[in-house]
């Protein structure tokens, strides 16, 4: 491995393992092949595994909620149907 991609791996290793660098990962991205950030944009999201599994199971998920799942991790915040609303539009 030569200096260079020693200095990269290293660069890559800190971004991902916390030496400090994870605040300018964003700054590596556009290196990359000359890459610019933009907003996701679903293309299909009725074909995603997600869209599926929400469509099939989220209202059952949110009737046996308070019995099954609240004791465990609290309230359901109002934020979880609104966004899930959202997305299966």
């Amino acid at each position: 491995m030569g200096a260079e991609e020693e200095t990269a791996a290293s660069f890559l290793e800190g971004a991902f393992f916390g030496r400090g660098y994870a605040a300018r990962w964003h700054t590596l991205l556009p290196t990359l092949g000359g890459m610019e950030v933009q907003p996701y944009r679903a293309r299909r999201p009725r074909a995603s595994p997600l869209w599926r599994c929400l469509s099939g199971h989220f209202d059952s998920f949110l009737e046996g909620y308070e019995e099954r799942y609240r004791p465990s991790y609290g309230h359901l915040r109002p934020v979880i149907p609104e966004v899930v609303g959202k997305f299966m539009g």
